[in-house]
């Protein structure tokens, strides 16, 4: 729309968004790939767009620099990303079952703002603007929440103790008691906004 005759190439690592991507943009190139590897030659594009994916990244800064890479001289980077307090109440909730159930082990969580904003002055991107949002949204319960997590990816969160049943029934309790509105159970996202050039 805005680029009529710019040459589009969209990227994804899962099966099901390249079928519904190849069926929505039949004019426009669809590679699947994992961000980890991009499978393009150096200095190729003049803008890159990602929505939401950079978050599970287990290196977020090579990541970044591949795309530096594939840039084209002073080309535009723009992204969107989940942040830290993504999700807090559920993580809440988890870290009181994790106590309560004396378990061992460690969640990770998402990288900060401030995470963020430190690594891409690491790389040699330039002019780099960076702001973020905080949106309250509303499930039914707190497994609507777990599916639709799962379906944004977000499973990739490490964790390195068991997800067992009574683990997840105390986080239930737990989140429900506190985080319950007249709208369902509360849930926060944080979106952290990156624009730069290179």
């Amino acid at each position: 729309f805005y680029f009529p005759e710019s040459k589009v190439v969209g990227m994804d690592f899962a099966d099901q968004m390249i079928e519904v991507a190849k069926a929505k943009c039949e004019k426009h190139f669809i590679v699947q790939a994992n961000a980890r590897a991009l499978p393009f030659r150096k200095q190729i594009f003049d803008l890159l767009v990602s929505n939401l994916a950079f978050q599970w990244m287990d290196d977020l800064k090579r990541a970044v620099d591949l795309c530096y890479e594939k840039m084209n001289q002073e080309g535009v980077f723009c992204v969107t990303l989940f942040g830290k307090e993504t999700f807090y109440e559920l993580f809440e909730a988890m870290s009181a079952a994790h106590q309560e159930m004396n378990t061992q082990g460690e969640i990770r969580r998402l990288s900060s703002f401030d995470e963020v904003k430190n690594l891409m002055e690491q790389t040699p991107f330039k002019n780099i603007e960076m702001d973020y949002e905080r949106i309250k949204t509303h499930f039914p319960d707190v497994k609507s929440l777990l599916e639709w997590i799962k379906k944004t990816g977000a499973n990739g969160l490490r964790r390195d103790f068991y997800f067992g049943k009574e683990f997840l029934e105390k986080v239930t309790a737990y989140y429900e008691k506190k985080y319950t509105d007249r709208l369902g159970i509360c849930a926060t996202l944080e979106v952290i906004w990156i624009k730069a050039r290179k």
